[in-house]
């Protein structure tokens, strides 16, 4: 190599520079003092290793040096202005990836951990770069490896063509999402590392906007649970969102924040620590103007729940309001707030919650929530509710009729009586009420045992009303009044 090759050269230099960095981290690491308020893991001292891969839309306006040039110069870029926060690469996307990227296809994550140039990289930037006109387009998107998640594109239009290494930057730096480690969780509280957090710059430095790994208070997280086997590897099923849960972060001091954090389920993480289990969370950073909640039968994914009851409640609020019901597709749409970026929804069918759902409008396109089907339950209380109706106007028959009997057998009046008397016992018996329900309970079904235990219990509390307001003991009553009657 002579001093006339600069591609090689820069290389070559930012490779020694990286190796002898990653080696003063280890060593840092490994004085540390031993105590643990003082102590900082190996996550907290390692700068990101991050890739970007370029794809220019064929176009003869663009230069041709491009193709060398633009990696060489956004990872300069990188270089001068993000400093030890990141590991930063860049190169021309692979040919057999050009097409997909270009048309803005995303790739699953087990096509991008089998790339060899991808091997030790903790995250992945697609940069798209188009002419317009005189500026040129770019668009930024983030692979996350270690949570295996796309996020949304960033735009940006560069004024002129020598300004697109730098615009790239800023929105590498916009989409880049920062990592947190859960270390400990309380009731409601929970302590965690942000990843390459004791690398920050002071707050007084003039290059603070290039510090998109800094997590700060009001930040809003989204967590995840990554699981390895014996042999230290992530399979397939390794990284699952923990769904319907968000954490806030309430304070920050150095390299760790403090997050409070509210969830659908009653503990959604693990409480005890495995060497295998790592509880992780990013940064969440919504772009789109509202999110669009469908909801599915659990037991049937592919049966949409329509005309469910959705409200919202913002964190400051103290009383959710009504944001629709759920259309023919099982679908609601979900308006962002600047304000309130965090917003828990409830489902309600009929008088009954099924669910409690905390999202982030604008994070995602679409979120799919698979919930209890209530409809066998609803149309069980609709049958129950007529039932019951049916019951109370009986009873009120029943009841003057009584009356009436009691007067003519006051009155010796006991052939109107006795009239009477039949009449009553010609209305609806107990018996008949049970097999009219009997006959409905049969006909109702369900998969779900939580639910064929309410509409059990539904049935059981009717039958109930039956055995206390349809007794015979009325009819015998009056019965032996009027016998009584007849033989002074």
């Amino acid at each position: 190599m002579t001093t006339h090759d600069p591609v090689r050269y820069f290389f070559l230099t930012r490779l020694l520079r990286g190796a002898i960095g990653r080696w003063c981290c280890v060593c840092l690491v490994a004085c540390c003092v031993t105590n643990e308020s003082f102590a900082q893991s190996l996550w907290e001292v390692s700068p990101y290793r991050v890739h970007a891969w370029i794809a220019m839309e064929p176009d003869p306006r663009l230069p041709t040096s491009w193709d060398t040039d633009l990696p060489v110069e956004l990872a300069t870029a990188a270089e001068i202005r993000l400093g030890a926060v990141w590991d930063f690469s860049a190169s021309i996307v692979p040919s057999k990836f050009l097409v997909d990227m270009l048309n803005a296809r995303t790739w699953a994550w087990e096509e991008l951990e089998a790339e060899s140039e991808l091997a030790d990289v903790d995250k992945l930037f697609t940069a798209i770069v188009r002419r317009r006109g005189q500026a040129c387009e770019i668009v930024i998107r983030e692979f996350d490896f270690s949570t295996r998640a796309w996020s949304l594109p960033v735009h940006r239009l560069a004024k002129s063509a020598d300004q697109v290494p730098n615009a790239s930057l800023r929105s590498i730096c916009v989409a880049f999402a920062p990592l947190v480690r859960i270390e400990r969780i309380g009731d409601d509280q929970l302590t965690a590392s942000v990843r390459a957090g004791a690398l920050l710059r002071a707050k007084g430095s003039p290059r603070r906007w290039t510090l998109p790994i800094e997590v700060r208070p009001q930040d809003v997280l989204k967590p995840v649970i990554r699981r390895t086997d014996r042999n230290g590897k992530v399979g397939p099923t390794g990284v699952k969102p923990i769904d319907w849960t968000v954490l806030t972060v309430t304070e920050s001091q150095g390299s760790r924040v403090q997050c409070s954090w509210i969830s659908g389920y009653r503990q959604p993480f693990r409480t005890r620590r495995s060497s295998r289990v790592e509880q992780l969370a990013t940064v969440v950073n919504p772009r789109l103007s509202a999110t669009t909640l469908k909801l599915v039968d659990r037991q049937r994914p592919e049966n949409p729940l329509i005309g469910y009851e959705i409200y919202t409640r913002g964190m400051s609020q103290e009383s959710p309001t009504l944001v629709g019901r759920t259309n023919w597709q099982g679908e609601v749409s979900i308006r962002r707030d600047q304000e309130t970026p965090i917003q828990i929804l409830y489902v309600r069918s009929g008088r009954q919650l099924l669910g409690k759902l905390p999202i982030v409008p604008g994070d995602r396109a679409e979120l799919v929530a698979p919930l209890r089907n209530d409809d066998v339950r609803l149309e069980t209380e609709g049958f129950l509710l007529g039932i019951q109706e049916s019951l109370v106007d009986l009873v009120a028959r029943r009841e003057a009729l009584a009356g009436r009997i009691r007067r003519h057998i006051a009155n010796n009046q006991l052939d109107e009586a006795e009239d009477l008397l039949n009449l009553l016992r010609r209305l609806d018996t107990q018996a008949d009420f049970v097999q009219r329900v009997q006959q409905r309970q049969g006909g109702l079904t369900s998969g779900d045992p939580q639910l064929k235990t309410r509409i059990d219990q539904l049935f059981a509390q009717t039958n109930a009303l039956f055995q206390q307001y349809l007794s015979r003991e009325q009819v015998d009553e009056l019965t032996r009044s009027l016998n009584a009657a007849r033989e002074k």
